[in-house]
C-alpha cells in the first residue's frame, strides 16, 4: 500500500476547499523545522467556512486530523469526503465549520505516529510542567528492547493479552513519559510544536471570537476492527461537563481517565490542551477512536517501529520477514485506508458523531 505524500494530501484538501463555495483558508503554519519525507515544506491548514471576525458566528464544529501522524490519512480523508459529498453541511446559521488538517505533519509524511522530536502530540500538549511516570522505566528494556526476536514478541504480546495486567502495563508504558526521549509515547521536555501551534490558533480570532465550540479528534487503531469508539478526556466522568457530552453523544461515551475505556488514561492530550486555551468557550471535545486490530498485534508492532527509527544497526541479523510483517502491521493498524469495508465503517461512524454534533449545537 502506498500512502498519499503530504503534497498530494494538501493539494487535495486545498483544491476540494476551493472548490466548496464559502470556504477560506486565512490561517496555516508552517513546519518550518523540519521537512517532509520527499523534502517538502510541510505546514498545518485551517480550512473554515466563514471569515475571520464574522460577527454572525457564534459556533462552530471543529474537525481534527493528524494528531497522530500516520492517522491523519483517515482523517484527512474524512475531512475531504466533507468538502466533497457534504456541500449542504446541515449547520445552524449561526454555527461554522473548521477543519484544522493535519496537525502534526511531519508524522502524516513520514508515516509515523509522532513528530519530528519523536514526541507523541497527545503526550506533549502540557503548559507549565509535564507529567512523572517513573513506571515507565520498570518496562523499558521491554519496549525499549536491545534486539527484535520472537521472544520479544511473545513477551510483548503476552503482557498486552490478559486484561487486568493489560491495564497495569498500559498505565506504565502508555500514558506518557519525559524522560527517554527515543522511547515509546514520549511527551517532550517542553510542549511539543503542535500544543504551541495550537496555541497560537487559540488566540486567532477564527477561534477566540467563539462562544461555543465541538471538537472531534480523529484517530484510528485502538478497537475493535470497525468499531468507532468515543473518547472523552474529562479528568473524571461525573460533573456538570461529563453529563453535557453524555447528552450531545450518548451514554456509550468513554471517559478515559474513569479507567473504562480501550485506552488508558494520558496527560498532556491534545483536547483539553486546546479547551484550557480557550477558558470563554463553551467547549465539548471528544476523539472518534475507530478500531482495527487486536493489541495483541498492534502494540509489539509499536515497538518495533519505535526501535527501527531509532536503532537501524539493530536488525542486521534480523529475520528480514519479521521486520516486514511488523511494519505492514503498523501500516495496518494506523492507516488502513485501502480496505474498502473499514473505510465504510469509519464514515458510518464519523456520521453519527457529526449529526449528534449539530443536534447539540441546535439545542
Amino acid at each position: 500500500m502506498i500512502l498519499p505524500s503530504f503534497g498530494d494530501a494538501y493539494r487535495e484538501i486545498s483544491d476540494l476547499a476551493f472548490s466548496a463555495r464559502g470556504f477560506y483558508n486565512q490561517l496555516t503554519q508552517d513546519r518550518s523545522s523540519s521537512r517532509g519525507i520527499n523534502g517538502e515544506l510541510l505546514s498545518t491548514s485551517y480550512f473554515h467556512n466563514f471569515l475571520r471576525g464574522d460577527p454572525g458566528i457564534k459556533k462552530a464544529i471543529v474537525i481534527i486530523s493528524g494528531v497522530h501522524g500516520i492517522e491523519g490519512h483517515a482523517g484527512h480523508a474524512l475531512q475531504c469526503r466533507l468538502l466533497r459529498e457534504k456541500m449542504d453541511l446541515g449547520l445552524p446559521p449561526d454555527t461554522g465549520l473548521i477543519l484544522i488538517h493535519l496537525i502534526n505533519p511531519w508524522g502524516f509524511s513520514h508515516q509515523r505516529r509522532v513528530d519530528e522530536c519523536n514526541i507523541d502530540v497527545n503526550r506533549g500538549c502540557f503548559d507549565d510542567e509535564h507529567g512523572n511516570n517513573l513506571l515507565y522505566d520498570g518496562v523499558r528494556s521491554l519496549v525499549e528492547p536491545d534486539d527484535i526476536t520472537l521472544a520479544l514478541l511473545a513477551a510483548l504480546k503476552e503482557r498486552v493479552s490478559d486484561p487486568e495486567e493489560r491495564r497495569k502495563f498500559f498505565a506504565a508504558a502508555v500514558s506518557g513519559q519525559w524522560h527517554s526521549p527515543k522511547g515509546i509515547f514520549y511527551g517532550g521536555e517542553t510542549t511539543c510544536i503542535s500544543g504551541r501551534h495550537l496555541q497560537a490558533a487559540c488566540h486567532d480570532v477564527l477561534l477566540s471570537q467563539l462562544e461555543q465550540i465541538v471538537a472531534i479528534d480523529l484517530h484510528t487503531g485502538l478497537g475493535p476492527y470497525g468499531v468507532g469508539s468515543i473518547l472523552c478526556p474529562l479528568p473524571s466522568n461525573e460533573g456538570p461537563e461529563a453529563e453535557k457530552t453524555r447528552k450531545m453523544f450518548g451514554s456509550g461515551v468513554q471517559f478515559i481517565n474513569a479507567g473504562k475505556s480501550v485506552t488508558t488514561s494520558v496527560s498532556g492530550d491534545f483536547l483539553p490542551a486546546m479547551q484550557r486555551r480557550l477558558p470563554n468557550c463553551d467547549f465539548t471535545g471528544v476523539a472518534l477512536e475507530m478500531g482495527t486490530t487486536t493489541v495483541e498485534e498492534s502494540f509489539p508492532a509499536i515497538v518495533i517501529e519505535n526501535l527501527l527509527h531509532h536503532r537501524l544497526d539493530k536488525i542486521s541479523g534480523v529475520d528480514p520477514k519479521l521486520i516486514k510483517d511488523a511494519m505492514d502491521m503498523f501500516r495496518k493498524t494506523f492507516a488502513p485506508i485501502d480496505d474498502e469495508v473499514w473505510m465504510q465503517k469509519l464514515k458510518a461512524s464519523f456520521d453519527g458523531l457529526w449529526n449528534s454534533a449539530i443536534q447539540g449545537l441546535s439545542s
